[in-house]
């Protein structure tokens, strides 16, 4: 072998070893790259899975809570002046179905605040304003427009001194939207007085900024979902994310869970005809 022939042998195992560095090098940055653009795509995708997820259990969790009944723990109640010494704090004060063929069914279970208060008694009007009077309507109905279906549950906590009540209801009216209508009282049962949602943050030590961050997260998530949904075609129910609604020291609808866990819920039902809600669990 010649030695022109071995310098140029040479330089061609040079330039391949050169060429394999090279390919090995691009091939471990260019996989890195790849994994962390694939990883960062994945990461997000599972985010936004959860969060909708995670809202749809906190729905379910909350609606499975209208089973009729009061949960007090260990509330010592001996203090409560009751209107019926025999009953308890809170009681099934309607429980009634029915239903019309070609007009309407009904399955109710109102509850009766049974405390002898101002509070209670205002409670329990509203109650009857809200749930027992379009029941009354149904059941004096003789000619309709559309078969309509009326269901009421309530759910009752008692954590510490604080009585927490949500009545939820589900209103078809022919071929109108289903309505999900929600009303919640909060009783201070030391006090005999209402409870408000400032109540509860100062009792609870919340961070009010945290609680607002919190809220505007989910209610901000629900909005874009609906944009989605609407942009596919879908009738859906926009919010007006400036509200003050969403602040949380306007928040009129809420509650404490068995475990004093808070629920500030949104119920767009209560005034349009929609089932349409979004909840905040702290």
């Amino acid at each position: 072998m010649t030695k022109t022939v071995r310098y140029i042998l040479y330089a061609v195992i040079l330039a391949i070893c050169i060429m394999a560095i090279f390919v090995g090098v691009y091939s471990i940055v260019f996989k890195d790259y790849q994994n962390t653009d694939i990883t960062n795509e994945t990461d997000n995708t599972t985010t936004n899975n959860n969060e909708e997820v995670s809202q749809e259990a906190i729905k379910a969790e909350f609606q499975n809570l209208f089973v009729n009944t009061l949960e007090k723990s260990n509330f010592d109640e001996s203090s409560i002046v009751k209107k019926d010494a025999s009953k308890e704090i809170v009681y099934n004060g309607l429980q009634y179905s029915d239903t019309k063929e070609n007009l309407y069914e009904m399955n109710l279970n109102i509850p009766f605040i049974n405390i002898d208060s101002d509070f209670a008694n205002s409670c329990n009007q509203q109650t009857q304003q809200t749930f027992v009077n379009e029941a009354n309507k149904l059941l004096q109905q003789t000619t309709t427009t559309g078969y309509t279906i009326f269901n009421v549950n309530y759910a009752a906590f008692i954590n510490n001194n604080i009585l927490s009540i949500g009545i939820m209801a589900t209103l078809k009216e022919g071929n109108n939207a289903q309505r999900t209508l929600i009303k919640t009282y909060n009783y201070n049962l030391t006090t005999n007085t209402e409870v408000t949602i400032n109540d509860i943050i100062n009792n609870r030590g919340l961070d009010t900024t945290a609680v607002n961050k919190q809220i505007h997260s989910v209610i901000t998530a629900a909005q874009s979902n609906s944009e989605a949904l609407s942009s596919s075609g879908y009738n859906v129910y926009t919010r007006d994310l400036q509200s003050d609604i969403y602040n949380v020291t306007n928040v009129q609808t809420f509650m404490q869970g068995p475990n004093g866990e808070l629920y500030i819920i949104y119920d767009y039902g209560n005034t349009e005809n929609t089932s349409e809600m979004d909840i905040i669990k702290i």
